[in-house]
């Protein structure tokens, strides 16, 4: 099922990134490539805005923006392995290496998309899959470690 919403052309690792919006940037243009977004200037903006009702940054160099927006097509997944950390408004303070940006359709808000989301979100709360998700060689491994059943 995760494989519906996470393509391996959305997962980029080892890539270099300046700063937040540089990465945002990288992973929407990634989800507009695949045919993910309608609208990608209007995704971008319902991230941010997103971004002022709360953190974003978690624990352990991770970070998961999100968006619900028009702007999205398809419910789908991307995600970034950073070579370089770089500044995220975080719950520790530290600074962010592994970005999995989820992009949401309005429509999907109690479909079985968000069921799938909901699973990811909470494998990324373990601790453990997180240093796997930044030692792992291929993206089949990422989608592995995501779509974990426990």
């Amino acid at each position: 099922m995760i494989r519906k919403i996470l393509k391996e052309e959305n997962i980029h690792l080892n890539i270099e990134s300046k700063n937040k919006e540089d990465i945002i940037n990288i992973l929407a243009n990634s989800l507009e490539r695949t045919g993910d977004l309608i609208n990608k200037s209007i995704f971008i903006n319902d991230i941010y805005e997103r971004e002022t009702q709360g953190l974003t940054g978690l624990e352990n160099g991770l970070a998961i923006p999100h968006g619900k927006s028009f702007g999205v097509k398809n419910t789908s997944l991307a995600v970034a392995r950073l070579n370089n950390p770089i500044e995220w408004e975080t719950l520790d303070g530290e600074p962010v290496d592994l970005i999995v940006l989820f992009a949401v359709t309005l429509e999907d808000k109690n479909d079985v998309h968000i069921k799938i989301l909901s699973k990811v979100a909470g494998n990324l709360a373990e601790d453990e899959n997180v240093k796997n998700l930044k030692k792992v060689q291929t993206k089949d491994e990422i989608i592995n470690i995501l779509s974990k059943e426990w």
